[in-house]
């Protein structure tokens, strides 16, 4: 219902703000790639490829976390009531991930057309050593 469109929502624009943070905090390698010559096909490919690897790497991580917590909070329960079998299934699991990897798809549109609009020369002018 309403509390699952809105949670989608809010997943979403938080990937927006984190994809445009990272492109950002890279602003002048990007730049530098393109003034290099390199095509916006080139650069977010580049882009989508490191993506990918925070976001495989992230989901991964949830994997570990998921199981952790499920066992703490089966243990925890144990002593209350009574012992609960764990059923962890890949399904369950695939059921969260697959709408992250599209939302990841959908939230790198924006943060790609802000690094390919970025003003070279202005980027690069900005670069700071040290």
């Amino acid at each position: 219902g309403p509390f699952v469109f809105l949670a989608g929502l809010l997943g979403f624009l938080f990937l927006v703000g984190v994809l445009s943070l990272l492109i950002a905090e890279r602003s002048v390698e990007y730049a530098t790639l393109r003034s290099m010559g390199y095509s916006a096909r080139e650069i977010s490919s580049i882009v989508l490829a490191e993506l990918g690897v925070v976001v495989f790497v992230g989901l991964g991580v949830s994997v570990l976390v998921w199981f952790q917590l499920s066992v703490a909070l089966r243990d925890l329960m144990a002593h209350a009531w009574f012992w609960i079998p764990l059923s962890l299934r890949g399904a369950d699991y695939a059921f969260v991930a697959l709408p992250v990897l599209c939302f990841l798809a959908a939230a790198s549109v924006p943060a790609i057309r802000q690094l390919l609009r970025a003003n070279l020369a202005l980027v690069l002018r900005e670069r700071r050593f040290g």
